[in-house]
């Protein structure tokens, strides 16, 4: 019995030892295992630091290159900037200058030209004036020299009048003609017109004239451009067998006015209406004068 019960006591310290060797031995591994792992993760952070570290120190490395680049490429763009600036405002006082210059130079033209322009404008009225002074002269001299031809003509017709009636009288003398035809006159000396005188004046003053007969009338012809106009149709119904005498009493403006000599029953209207159509045209007619137009 004794033997029996001395095992289970020498069992029992065995089983504890055994496992409290077990225990350490665990807690030896456990502690190398924490150990190692905290080596690892030491040397991991230490690692991560360093790759941080190296990192950081190129990002810094390039942020100064990169900043110092900046920095070089700023000082060349304000270099470049203050230089446009320069230029600009140099520009700027030389189109100040060049706009001052271009005005005072325009301001000159102009002057120059308004110079010119008022100088050739008194020239051209002086011309102008010299020219209608010239003009007035030679109108006046041709006024007198036509004035004179006129005189000349009308004495020069006069005076073939006198003859032809001197020798129709002869002929008629001559002939023993029982009744002689009056004498064709025209021996009424033409009037200077007046400068400010009008046809219708002369109408008047031609329509109370003391030439006129009483077996006559008066004949007024209009558009009568020329003497050499008026003495052929003056002469062509002076020898027409019906007129007995044809008197000039005036030729001015264009207006021959005629006294005409015939017989009181004849209407002189109508003698010219059929024997100088080609010549006049009849305007009015009355019993004591006569319109006319001539043909021109």
């Amino acid at each position: 019995m004794s033997t029996h019960q001395e095992k289970p006591q020498s069992i029992q310290p065995d089983s504890e030892y055994a496992a409290e060797q077990t225990f350490r031995a665990w807690a030896t591994r456990r502690l190398e295992l924490y150990r190692e792992t905290e080596q690892q993760v030491q040397n991991g952070i230490e690692h991560m630091l360093q790759l941080a570290s190296e990192l950081t120190r190129k990002m810094e490395e390039e942020a100064e290159q990169l900043i110092a680049r900046y920095q070089r490429e700023r000082e060349i763009f304000e270099r470049e900037i203050d230089t446009l600036r320069q230029e600009l405002q140099t520009m700027r006082v030389a189109m100040a200058e060049e706009r001052l210059s271009h005005q005072d130079r325009l301001k000159r033209e102009r002057q120059r030209h308004d110079a010119d322009l008022q100088q050739q404008q008194q020239q051209a009225n002086e011309k102008i004036e010299r020219q209608m002074a010239e003009a007035n002269v030679q109108h006046e001299r041709f006024l007198t020299e036509a004035y004179a031809d006129r005189d000349r003509v009308l004495e020069e017709t006069r005076q073939l009048s006198e003859q032809l009636g001197v020798l129709r009288q002869s002929l008629q003398g001559l002939l023993g003609s029982a009744s002689p035809q009056p004498e064709l006159s025209r021996s009424a000396a033409m009037p200077s017109p007046a400068k400010n005188q009008t046809q219708s004046d002369s109408l008047d003053q031609s329509l109370v004239s003391e030439e006129q007969s009483e077996d006559g009338s008066m004949l007024h012809v209009e558009n009568v451009g020329s003497i050499s106009q008026a003495s052929e149709l003056m002469d062509s119904i002076a020898q027409h067998e019906a007129v007995m005498s044809a008197t000039l009493i005036s030729f001015e403006h264009e207006l021959l006015v005629l006294a005409l000599d015939h017989d009181p029953s004849l209407k002189i209207a109508d003698l010219l209406r059929e024997e100088f159509a080609d010549q006049v045209e009849v305007i009015e007619a009355r019993p004591d004068a006569t319109r006319l137009r001539y043909k021109s």
